[in-house]
């Protein structure tokens, strides 16, 4: 469930006494619109029932007065992606707006991808077939199998696994993404 302009913990717990009922008790995200959202992540992310964050970037402009594009949206975006890895939980990104350009929307999800989030808002079904490419791990990716079999057969030592040296932050990396392959979430990795 997507509860909207959360600025406070407190904002799920409300939302969290609203929706709860006997066997049902919905996985919270909140959206994150605000540069005071912003300034509460650490609390925010915390939350006892929060599941993940996704960022808003239309409102959250229109609050500063700026652009959309992405450096203008770049503190917001680190500030999500970073408080939400230390939580141990998932970050969305906010949608592309422009419905007839899937290039700059591939662009962009790759750029979000890069930078640590887990997925995209779609606001048209078209643009699903582009975000789900984009976020659904490679071949490549999943060469990370061969980076965790290395590093448990050395017992957690720095090994090379074809021509990288590969150590205990690689090794992590590669065991979160093989966790997200496998449909786990970041706070099943970490448990």
């Amino acid at each position: 469930m997507l509860v909207p302009k959360v600025e406070s913990a407190r904002d799920l717990e409300i939302a969290a006494g609203a929706l709860d009922a006997p066997g049902y008790t919905p996985h919270l995200y909140a959206l994150i619109e605000t540069p005071h959202a912003i300034e509460e992540l650490p609390s925010i992310v915390r939350a006892e029932r929060i599941a993940g964050v996704v960022f808003g970037t239309a409102d959250y402009a229109t609050v500063l007065g700026c652009s959309k594009r992405r450096e203008a949206m770049l503190h917001a975006r680190s500030a999500l992606v970073t408080s939400a890895a230390a939580a141990g939980i998932c970050v969305i990104d906010s949608p592309y707006f422009d419905l007839d350009d899937l290039d700059g929307l591939r662009n962009e999800a790759e750029r979000a991808r890069d930078m640590g989030f887990a997925g995209k808002c779609c606001v048209h079904p078209r643009q699903l077939p582009v975000v789900t490419n984009v976020f659904t791990p490679t071949v490549k990716d999943v060469a990370a199998r061969a980076i965790v079999a290395a590093a448990d057969e050395a017992g957690g030592r720095i090994v090379r696994v074809e021509r990288q040296m590969i150590g205990p932050p690689m090794v992590k990396a590669a065991r979160a993404l093989l966790a997200r392959v496998d449909g786990r979430t970041p706070r099943e990795v970490s448990a």
